[in-house]
């Protein structure tokens, strides 16, 4: 019976081990998913918003779907923030894949904006817009890692004028684990090393069962029982029968006991029986009863009980410890996430920065490569990549002057990197604006440079409207993070101690009258490293004038506030940062006099004058404007500090001739 317990065991460690192997094989389900993306027209674009990569349930947690393309052409993909993408496509007809309760929804939408005629064809690459790129040829596979806390859409074209590939899949890997299989596969080799267990005590026990059955002597009868037998041979005396009878069954039973291994006892010896039989047979005529079994066989049966126990404990010991082993193999759960800030944490109405940090890297290297490249060329069209406004005037007369004066030099470069101050504006719509101050990696001994840049529309690049240089006196107040962004200040804001429309003429009355200025007392002019440096350059002009022009000329300067739209984002406690341009101007005149019409202004050594009105001397005079670029903090009204210029640029501009008239009156004329 033993054996059969052991192979009723084996029988079933083999089926939960075969259940528990089926489950991880044969039986195991895919580890993946996969939706295909297409559209029933030929688009050229097709979107995918980033909650799709995430919308399948069954989808192990903390993983995305990976987008799978193939073309017979050149692939582009990108992605961006949505409203960005669809600020892009917004004259566009297109295919979008969305999430919706958990299910993919793809449909086709129309243009939102006002387009005359036809869309009109555009290639996606180098939008300002992406904040990566990726590009390839027939086949592409790419598992994105969206930054947290925006709303991102991934952006798929061919050339943007040719169809869009044609396969577009979004592959998820699933949960095929199999809890349960372990188990089975444990409980199987539990279950396995209990047959052995039952084999090892079967075998024993088979053993023991083999071993001799001796019977004992038959005892002796005495001498009356011998006669009575003899005498009476079909009925022996009863006494001593039942006596010697009892003994030998005792015996017997003992013996068979002990080969049996009921209680582990061995089996007694030839004189043990003889013995017992005999005593056994006198007490039996005496008493009617038998002997007990030997004293020793107790102990014996308690031996034989802590040796099956030592076999018992280490296989339950071992079947415990493989069955603790079978863990189930089913994802362990993390900590629930916390939730991260989003741009829904501020409000309702809180709208995402222009750019992030990886985009203004780009783009500002990129303003560089451009800068550098028209600076060398003397190309105005390059610099208009990139450039505008005062910025981009300042360059087109520095490469006219270029090409007239061989040593003439440029104006100062834009570094690419590192950029040490971001404020992105934070802003849905178009244009937008974003101020940053970039170091020069190559050279510390370089002044940082501070840039305003601007886009325009979704479909231009971010350019730049102001360059300077920042101060080494500038304090930069404190921002907003650059994840964050900030707000454009009106030109007419009352919040400030001076509004920015009327920042730059604040300022140029600053740099005319100093401490007799009306709004002296509003910015700090005793660490205003630029107005004592135009102080300085205005005394030194005037001195080399009067050495020669002193008798036969006046010289004049003025300046007023630019024409150009300030520059203004918000900083902390309420202040802003804003960028004008104010005009200076330096009035070369005949002295007055008699013989004013013989006297002439002569600046035939000035080759800069030379290039720029293409004379040698003037009658009437002559007029040079130059223009400064300048960054200022702006407190809030009712702060106690005062307005501080952080930056600076100065360059020419434009120099023009003075005619006198008739009625001596003094007329400008174009250049």
């Amino acid at each position: 019976m033993r054996f059969v317990w052991a192979v009723v065991a084996f029988i079933l460690a083999a089926g939960l081990i075969a259940v528990g192997v089926a489950q991880r094989t044969v039986l195991l389900g895919p580890d993946s998913e996969t939706i295909t993306v297409s559209s029933e027209e030929d688009l050229p674009y097709t979107v995918i918003d980033s909650d799709v990569f995430e919308a399948l349930p069954e989808a192990l947690p903390g993983e995305r779907g990976t987008l799978t393309i193939e073309s017979e052409g050149p692939i582009f993909a990108t992605y961006a923030r949505t409203l960005d993408v669809e600020g892009w496509l917004s004259d566009q007809t297109y295919t979008r894949a969305s999430a919706d309760g958990g299910s993919i929804d793809v449909a086709t939408v129309a243009p939102t904006a006002e387009i005359d005629g036809e869309s009109p064809v555009r290639t996606p690459a180098g939008s300002d817009l992406w904040l990566e790129e990726f590009t390839a040829e027939g086949s592409m596979e790419e598992n994105f890692t969206f930054p947290e806390g925006m709303e991102l859409s991934v952006l798929i074209a061919s050339d943007g004028e040719a169809a869009a590939p044609e396969t577009i899949e979004v592959t998820w890997p699933i949960d095929n684990s199999t809890p349960s299989a372990p188990w089975f596969i444990g409980a199987g080799i539990a279950m396995l090393v209990l047959g052995i267990i039952l084999y090892i005590f079967a075998v024993l026990h088979a053993r023991r069962s083999r071993g001799p059955r001796r019977k004992g002597q038959p005892v002796p009868l005495t001498g009356p029982v011998a006669t009575a037998r003899d005498k009476h041979a079909a009925s022996p005396l009863p006494g001593a029968a039942v006596g010697t009878q009892d003994a030998l069954e005792e015996g017997e039973d003992a013996r068979g006991g002990d080969a049996a291994g009921d209680d582990g006892r061995d089996g007694p010896s030839d004189d043990d029986a003889n013995g017992t039989g005999a005593s056994g047979g006198a007490s039996g005529s005496g008493s009617g009863s038998s002997s007990g079994p030997p004293e020793g066989g107790t102990a014996r049966r308690t031996a034989a009980t802590r040796r099956g126990w030592r076999l018992a404990l280490p296989a339950l010991g071992l079947s415990a410890a493989l069955l603790a082993g079978c863990t189930p193999d089913a994802p362990a759960e993390g900590p629930s996430p916390s939730p991260s800030a989003t741009a829904d944490d501020t409000g309702a109405d809180a709208q995402q920065p222009a750019v992030t940090e990886s985009q203004a890297a780009r783009i500002v290297a990129d303003v560089s490569a451009h800068v550098t490249k028209a600076d060398e060329e003397r190309d105005a069209d390059v610099a208009d990549d990139r450039l505008t406004g005062v910025a981009l005037a300042m360059r087109e007369v520095n490469y006219s002057l270029g090409e007239e004066i061989d040593d003439y030099g440029s104006l100062p470069g834009v570094p690419a990197e590192p950029i040490v101050v971001l404020l992105p504006q934070a802003y849905d719509g178009w244009p937008r604006s974003v101020m940053a101050v970039v170091e020069d990696a190559e050279d510390e001994t370089v002044a940082p440079t501070m840039l305003a840049l601007t886009q325009e529309d979704p479909w231009s690049d971010y350019r730049a409207t102001y360059i300077s240089q920042l101060r080494p006196s500038a304090e930069i107040p404190d921002l907003a993070p650059a994840y964050q962004g900030t707000a454009l200040v009106p030109p007419d804001s009352s919040f400030l101690q001076v509004a920015p429309q009327d920042l730059a003429g604040a300022y140029a009355s600053i740099l005319g009258d100093g401490e007799e200025s009306e709004y002296a007392s509003l910015f700090d002019i005793e660490n205003d490293g630029f107005y004592a440096e135009v102080q300085d350059k205005r005394a030194q002009t005037k001195k080399n004038f009067d050495k020669t022009g002193e008798e036969t000329g006046d010289l004049t300067f003025d300046e007023r506030g630019g024409d150009t739209d300030p520059f203004s984002l918000l900083t902390l406690h309420s202040g802003a940062i804003v960028g004008v341009s104010v005009v200076e101007t330096e009035q070369v005149t005949p002295a007055e006099g008699e013989d004013q019409d013989r006297t002439l202004i002569k600046f035939e050594d000035d080759a800069v004058l030379k290039a720029l009105t293409g004379e040698e001397e003037s009658a009437g005079g002559v007029k040079t404007e130059y223009v400064d670029q300048l960054f200022f903090y702006v407190p809030a009204k009712g702060s106690e500090e005062k307005i501080q210029l952080l930056g600076a640029s100065s360059s020419i501009r434009d120099a023009t001739i003075l005619e006198v008239e008739d009625d001596g009156d003094e007329e400008e004329t174009a250049e």
